[in-house]
C-alpha cells in the first residue's frame, strides 16, 4: 500500500505538468517523451485515477 500511496502522490504532484516531467526525463534518459507521457498515463489508469478524480 504505501508504494501505491507514494505514486498517487507523485502522479498528484506533476498533475498538469506532465509535459515538462517528460521532456525532463526525455533529456536525461534514452526514453522518448512520448513513452514518459505514455508510462504516466498507464500509471493512472492502473491506481483507477481519472481527470476528474485528479482535479479535486
Amino acid at each position: 500500500m504505501q508504494l501505491t500511496d507514494a505514486l498517487r502522490t507523485l502522479l498528484d504532484a506533476i498533475d498538469g505538468y506532465e509535459d515538462d516531467v517528460a521532456a525532463q526525463i526525455s533529456k536525461r534518459t534514452s526514453v522518448s517523451e512520448t513513452q514518459v507521457t505514455q508510462g504516466i498515463e498507464l500509471a493512472r489508469e492502473e491506481l483507477g485515477m481519472d481527470a476528474e478524480e485528479e482535479s479535486r
